[in-house]
């Protein structure tokens, strides 16, 4: 027998045919029976107690809320300046330097210049009171301008200022001879000009110079300065 005939026979011979199962055995159902509702005995159950219970009497122990704690800003030790207690320890023309009683510094800044150093070097609050000068003149002492007036409103040297080197004359064109008047921190020459008066203010730090006119102009006025001098550049417009 060949090859292919082994191997047919073998799968011949390892088939095995089932036996037929046998079914399961199924009883009959007994027939219905008749019953009336009326030979069925009702269902009882059991009473039930309603009658109320007390509920439970003691004290409860709530738990405490957790405590609110507000934040404390520190205390700073520092005090800084007070006018009181801080001693000055240095001073210029502008500027103050104080020493507080904490240990600290305070620099107080000016906006203008508050101080003169007089003949001994001492730095001395700027006076702006015009005082009378010789000849009917004014000038104004301890000033970092060191402002001078003239007598009378044509002159070539109506006002005169300086500092630091600098040197200045200033001289209104056309001026007639008016004289100078003084008041307080105020040098004016009336009627300078028809209809028209010269006044100077003078600040701590400065000299402010003004036209009052008598009336409102019907035409452009225009009113021209002469200035002279050292140690500054004049320029057109400044």
């Amino acid at each position: 027998m060949g090859l292919a005939g082994l191997v047919s026979a073998a799968l011949v011979v390892g088939v095995v045919e089932p036996a037929a199962a046998a079914g399961p055995a199924v009883a009959e159902a007994d027939p219905p029976v008749s019953v009336s509702p009326a030979d069925i005995a009702p269902l009882t159950s059991p009473v039930l107690d309603t009658t109320p219970t007390s509920a439970a009497q003691g004290q409860v122990d709530l738990p405490s809320p957790e405590p609110t704690v507000e934040p404390v800003t520190p205390v700073s030790s520092t005090t800084g300046f007070d006018k009181a207690t801080s001693t000055m320890v240095s001073q210029d023309a502008d500027t103050t330097v104080y020493k507080n009683a904490d240990g600290t510094f305070t620099t107080v800044l000016d906006t203008e210049v508050q101080r003169v150093q007089n003949a001994s070097g001492a730095w001395v609050d700027s006076s702006t009171t015009v005082q009378a000068a010789a000849g009917g003149a004014g000038k104004v002492k301890d000033h970092p301008l060191s402002p001078q007036f003239a007598a009378s409103g044509d002159s070539d040297q109506l006002l005169q200022v300086s500092n630091d080197g600098a040197k200045a004359k200033i001289s209104l064109i056309g001026a007639r001879p008016s004289k100078l008047t003084r008041h307080g921190d105020v040098a004016e020459y009336a009627d300078v000009l028809p209809g028209a008066d010269l006044k100077y203010e003078v600040t701590s730090g400065s000299v402010k110079e003004s036209v009052v006119l008598d009336a409102a102009p019907k035409e452009e006025v225009t009113f021209q300065w002469r200035i002279t001098g050292s140690g500054f550049t004049v320029r057109e417009g400044q």
